[in-house]
């Protein structure tokens, strides 16, 4: 098993009548009327707002008001550990919301140490604009291999002073996040999936309380990048959320990627428990795994399979898998040109150690066929060849990838659904490196910082734009705040972009050229992924 979208200097990371539970009966209906219908509340601006737990004070700065570390569940510590998140106790005195809340426990950078020692992590932050009510919502799950990031890694004042209220998460990960266990099981094979569940809650606090800040909980959009992008396609398929969101943001994520079964999560999750020592009845393995350190389980967590503390499908909370669900709601949903580019290319790469690469990653005889399909020239050399092969499509069998044929695949599926989608293809040659005047190309995450500005840490931590690609983060910033307003992106001052209809409908997001005409299905050789042993299709069975 692989995990594709760690990049080595960064932290890496819709919804249908149908995710929603509202097909049939008139659904489609409801979550129209939810969203053509005004709610009254109060307006944005004020940076003393009273939640349904007590008062919070922000901060206001450059025309935005933050509010920063707001708990909005109880810290999943002991009895909590390993379940349902809870209700967080009032506060009867105003909380200062003005710096992040801890991290949730994960596995430090270059898998050394923990960044946090503490599980008191469930806190969200809000950016909204300085005026304005009844406000667009937009709520981001960050990614990072549901094992690592935190919402803090992302400041949503791009994003909302174009009239939208942004939030941020933590959600838990890793082993504290996605352990599942018949020991654990609450019924109706709910366990496992606590990180989806955070999400959950998380929403739910929005419904109760973002009406305060100024916002309009019936207009909530669903969103995130690698990780976050599939638990937003993961939200799809949960009743769970039925009425949380009504349309989604994915990027470098694909809706059809298979989640292992709950069976296959729960065996991991056994051997797991039983090298800790917590063996005997579901109540004895229970308690035990819930009075293990906060390093035991960290621990442990290196010795799970690469995708053995992922989410699971096959139980109440994820019943079906997501690629069943989509065509129900809005998308705004796509990928990056070059996405397993990163750290560059192995410019001394041979021919003979692509074909050796080939052969260990897709097998014989399908290496013979990729050996075939791409060649140099078209590509500069071997090195280039072998990450853009990879990019386009992997096969491995269990491996969860986020390449760009399985993009192509859900855009597909969503249109023959009859959804409406918003296909992109990022694709800036000059996206940044982390190292000054070193362009590193459209990677995994290197969207993010067209999104969401510098930070000090995370994703977005690199180096400046480029003036060109300045003009590129303008327009994706109002492509994508659009979206959130209306479920369309398309406005006064921007190239049309119009839904998905085909490979060439895709918006190809380049500096001073974002339009659609590029051939997708061509340019990563689906059609011949489709085509051989073992290929996308097999994939999505």
């Amino acid at each position: 098993m692989k995990m594709r979208w760690a990049r080595p200097h960064l932290a890496v990371a819709v919804v249908t009548a149908a995710a929603l539970g509202l097909t049939g009966c008139g659904g489609t209906t409801q979550i129209a009327h939810m969203i053509s219908g005004v709610h009254t509340g109060a307006a944005a601006g004020s940076t003393l707002v009273t939640t349904n737990s007590g008062a919070v004070q922000g901060a206001s700065s450059g025309g935005i008001v933050s509010f920063l570390g707001i708990p909005y569940a109880a810290p999943p510590s002991g009895a909590l550990r390993f379940a349902a998140p809870q209700a967080r106790a009032a506060w009867t005195t105003t909380l200062q919301a003005t710096s992040y809340g801890p991290r949730c426990p994960q596995i430090g950078r270059g898998g050394v140490g923990t960044q946090t020692a503490t599980e008191d992590c469930l806190y969200l932050n809000i950016w909204e604009p300085s005026s304005g009510s009844n406000l667009p919502v937009y709520m981001f799950i960050h990614g990072g291999g549901f094992s690592g990031g935190s919402g803090a890694d992302y400041n949503g004042s791009w994003l909302a002073a174009q009239g939208v209220i942004v939030v941020t998460i933590n959600y838990r990960l890793g082993i504290f996040g996605y352990l599942a266990d018949t020991a654990l099981d609450t019924g109706g094979g709910n366990t496992g999936n606590y990180g989806l569940e955070d999400q959950q809650f998380a929403l739910k606090w929005i419904q109760a309380n973002i009406a305060a800040f100024g916002g309009n909980p019936n207009n909530v959009t669903l969103g995130g990048e690698s990780a976050g992008a599939m638990s937003t396609c993961e939200n799809l398929a949960s009743p769970n959320a039925k009425g949380l969101f009504a349309r989604a943001i994915v990027e470098s994520g694909p809706c059809t990627v298979n989640w292992q079964s709950l069976s296959t999560a729960e065996a991991t999750g056994s051997s797991l428990a039983a090298s800790l020592g917590c063996t005997g009845t579901s109540s004895a393995v229970a308690a035990c795994l819930r009075t293990q350190t906060i390093s035991q389980l960290l621990t442990v967590q290196n010795s799970a399979p690469p995708t053995g503390l992922f989410p699971s499908a096959g139980g109440s909370d994820i019943p079906v898998q997501p690629r069943t669900v989509l065509g129900k709601v809005p998308l705004l949903l796509g990928g990056n040109n070059l996405e397993l580019g990163i750290g560059g290319t192995n410019t001394s790469m041979t021919q003979a150690m692509y074909d050796s690469n080939a052969l260990a990653t897709y097998g014989s005889p399908d290496a013979t066929f990729i050996e075939a399909e791409y060649t140099v020239p078209p590509y500069t050399n071997y090195g280039s060849m072998w990450v853009h092969t990879e990019t386009d499509f992997d096969p491995s069998p269990g491996a969860i990838q986020i390449t760009f044929c399985e993009d192509v695949a859900t855009w597909t599926l969503d249109t023959t659904n009859g959804g409406t989608i918003y296909a992109y293809e990022f694709n800036d040659p000059n996206a940044p490196s982390g190292t000054a005047g070193a362009p590193e190309g459209p990677v995994h995450t290197s969207e993010l910082q067209y999104l969401f500005p510098l930070a000090s840490g995370g994703p977005t931590q690199d180096v400046p734009l480029s003036a060109d690609s300045a003009t590129l983060s303008t327009a994706m910033v109002s492509y994508w705040t659009n979206f959130m307003k209306t479920g369309n992106p398309n406005g006064s001052g921007l190239a049309t972009w119009s839904a998905y209809s085909g490979p060439t409908t895709a918006m190809q997001l380049v500096p001073d050229a974002v339009e659609a005409g590029t051939d997708t299905n061509g340019e990563h050789h689906c059609s011949f992924w489709n085509g051989i042993n073992g290929a996308l299709s097999s994939s999505r069975r």
